[in-house]
């Protein structure tokens, strides 16, 4: 998995050390150039003489020549090197058979701390310069000195510019790790906001779509086709609603004539049989349009008595229960109001879904109880053929009874999980001991969010 901080911190590091490779190489380059001039030359060739050159101790000391690494490179490299060293009246001369014409006598007495200059013929540069260390006031005169590039290098770059330079490349790279850290923070933020923002957008009612006002520029085109994609499944899910309640209002005026014609049949067997299909078709037109409802509308949360409402759904029940041979009945543990949160026509239609989905579909049932708690719950138990177990332990959406597939849709128990999502509540499918399904109903008893 790609991270953003790690993808950023490769490239502005890459970035970095490209930059720093860069003005390392532009800066050798114009040391290369530069090493030829004469000022340079001159700078670095009495940077090592003067480190041969010592004082000894006492009045008139003589000046001691002590050669070092960097002379012996420089002598090397130089064919007809050679410099005078003099302090005061003491005088050192290297390759003296070596002196070129000059135009002042060695040591020299004048009053310049530095200057360059060719010899008399014109032919070689001569070097003048007065130095503090290692012997305070030593004047150098040094002519035919051809340092090399590495010399040139080293005379430039000191210690204090190695450490300079350290030092500039550990703020640089500081500077690249904080950039790379703050820039990472920052886009990490702004895809925790917008994805809030999209979290936040209802399910049910996709439209109101991510405001690009408070999206980095960065995101703004992911955003928006986030929002073109709301705005579709919205348009989708809409135009699904409105085919379902259109489907259901044109579907009940046929079945309540289909109702009554029946009522003529001769047949009481077919009778029966026709009028429990009926029921059927009228069950599954009314489960679309309370499917539609719930997806078209916000729930509004008021306290409701749940027993109150599962006394009337069985009473609603009770002829149909009559009629198939069925016993409908009632037990709660609480003699007192059962207040839940939630909407009183919602909370009826999936009580009644429940118990029209065991009247219709549990096969081979005799007896329905409806149980009440007194934490807000409800269950809806038969005696019928059990569910199957991947549908009972809520892993499918539409769960069914066994016989479903000879007899029915199974389209109530989908609309009870819409309705006790809207509640924030819990359905769940069990079988009951002995023998039958049991569904149970957990609603919200928090009336403090009662408006």
């Amino acid at each position: 998995m790609t991270s953003i901080n790690r993808t950023l911190m490769w490239w502005l590091s890459l970035a970095a050390g490209v930059i720093f490779v860069a003005m390392v190489v532009s800066i050798l380059g114009t040391i290369h150039v530069t090493s030829w001039d004469p000022a340079r030359i001159c700078r670095a060739a009495v940077s090592i003489v003067a480190k041969t050159m010592t004082q000894a101790s006492g009045p008139n000391a003589s000046l001691i020549f002590s050669e070092t690494d960097d002379f012996s490179a420089l002598n090397a490299s130089s064919p007809e090197l050679w410099f005078a060293a003099s302090k005061g009246a003491e005088v050192f001369e290297f390759n003296r058979d070596r002196r070129p014409q000059l135009p002042f006598e060695v040591p020299y007495q004048g009053s310049a701390t530095r200057a360059i200059f060719a010899n008399a013929n014109a032919e070689q540069t001569v070097c003048l310069d007065v130095v503090e260390t290692p012997a305070s006031g030593l004047v150098l005169t040094v002519a035919g000195a051809q340092p090399t590039f590495g010399m040139s290098l080293k005379h430039r770059f000191s210690t204090v510019m190695m450490v300079s330079l350290a030092i500039v490349g550990s703020a640089f790279a500081a500077i690249v790790a904080i950039g790379v850290f703050l820039a990472g923070r920052f886009v990490k933020r702004s895809i925790a906001r917008v994805t809030k923002m999209a979290i936040a957008i209802d399910p049910a009612a996709p439209q109101g779509s991510i405001p690009l006002a408070d999206v980095p520029l960065e995101l703004q085109s992911l955003v928006k086709s986030l929002n073109g994609a709301f705005d579709e499944i919205a348009t989708f899910l809409e135009r699904e609603r409105r085919f379902l309640g259109n489907a259901a209002h044109e579907l009940r005026t046929p079945l309540a004539i289909l109702r009554t014609k029946l009522e003529g049949v001769t047949d009481s067997k077919l009778r029966a049989t026709l009028v429990l299909d009926t029921r059927r078709l009228t069950s599954l037109v009314s489960a679309m349009l309370d499917l539609s409802r719930l997806k078209g509308a916000e729930l509004q949360r008021n306290p409701v008595d749940l027993a109150e409402v599962t006394r009337d759904v069985l009473a609603d029940y009770g002829p149909l229960a009559l009629d198939q041979g069925m016993d409908l009945s009632l037990i709660s543990d609480c003699d007192k109001p059962i207040i839940v949160l939630g909407s009183k026509e919602a909370i009826r239609s999936a009580i009644a879904n429940l118990v029209g989905n065991a009247l219709v579909h549990a096969y081979g049932a005799r007896t329905i109880v409806a149980r009440l708690y007194r934490d807000g719950a409800v269950s809806i138990c038969d005696d019928g053929r059990p569910v199957a177990q991947d549908q009972a332990s809520g892993r499918s959406m539409v769960v069914k009874s066994a016989a479903l597939e000879h007899s029915g849709t199974g389209l109530g128990l989908p609309i009870v999980r819409e309705i006790m999502a809207a509640h924030q509540g819990r359905l769940s499918m069990t079988t009951t001991p002995g023998g039958g399904t049991t569904a149970h109903l957990v609603f919200d008893t928090n009336l403090e969010e009662t408006p």
